[in-house]
């Protein structure tokens, strides 16, 4: 398929995500540099394993997962129509345990301290990881229909069972921040993904980016300065030394408006 027939497929249906009042921005460089080769390449590879396949992509807080996830997602879904494939996108914030959960439930905060939950939301052990790692394996054992939730930012909580994989879909991008982490129960779902990614954003936009996502979650200055000094950085700190686990890099322009470049490499298994 070519980028003409791609990109026109992009602007007839815009690529939107919940929490954003617009739709993705996406140029025309970007696939045609970026999205459209890896796609093709990915494509390629799901035919050889003649199985559904699962992306994961893992990358630092802000650093712009979900649109570089959603975006692929997308292409690789107009691809699919050529040879009667789809492709879905699904994200890690889906297991989110509920407020509920969080508010009644204690753990160890990151200087070992036990702590309400809730407190912490958004550090691993406020993820239900178990129950992802059960749902891929069966997508990949290519169970017909699998059902996943999917979180909301308007309420805040996940949704159970809101979107199906189904047989139709034969490549399967999950995106998240923990997908790679060496510390237990994660490795487990890491040795899930037949390729693993990892988002790289210059530092100044990641942050930028993060301050955004928590202004549009409704969070008051004090409350987005806490929540990036308290939570998000620790997991910053926890997530970076994870991309050695990836097999490409994806690095996004220096606004990280954009995808500029996909480095392919040696991961580290």
């Amino acid at each position: 398929m070519s980028l003409t027939s791609v990109w026109t497929a992009l602007q007839s249906d815009p690529i939107r995500i919940d929490g954003f009042d617009q739709p993705l921005r996406v140029t025309v460089e970007e696939v045609r540099d970026g999205y459209l080769p890896l796609a093709q390449r990915l494509w390629k590879l799901q035919r050889s394993l003649g199985r559904r396949m699962l992306v994961g992509i893992s990358g630092l807080p802000g650093s712009g997962k979900t649109v570089t996830a959603a975006t692929l997602a997308r292409v690789l879904d107009v691809l699919g129509q050529a040879h009667g494939g789809q492709a879905i996108h699904l994200s890690l914030d889906g297991f989110h345990r509920p407020n509920a959960w969080l508010e009644s439930h204690t753990g160890p905060d990151y200087d070992g301290h036990t702590v309400i939950l809730r407190t912490i939301k958004g550090a691993p052990n406020t993820f239900d990881a178990e129950t992802a790692a059960r749902l891929l394996r069966r997508v990949r054992e290519s169970e017909d229909e699998v059902p996943f939730p999917v979180y909301s930012r308007v309420l805040h909580d996940p949704i159970p069972g809101a979107v199906r994989v189904t047989s139709s879909h034969r490549i399967v991008v999950f995106e998240g921040n923990y997908l790679f982490l060496d510390l237990p129960p994660w490795p487990v779902l890491r040795g899930l993904f037949d390729v693993r990614m990892f988002v790289k954003t210059p530092e100044q936009a990641r942050l930028r980016n993060l301050r955004e996502r928590h202004r549009r979650g409704g969070k008051s200055p004090a409350e987005i300065d806490r929540q990036i000094r308290e939570v998000d950085q620790r997991n910053a700190t926890l997530i970076a030394s994870s991309s050695r686990w990836a097999h490409a890099w994806l690095l996004r322009s220096d606004d990280g408006m954009a995808l500029q470049e996909v480095q392919w490499r040696n991961a580290s298994d």
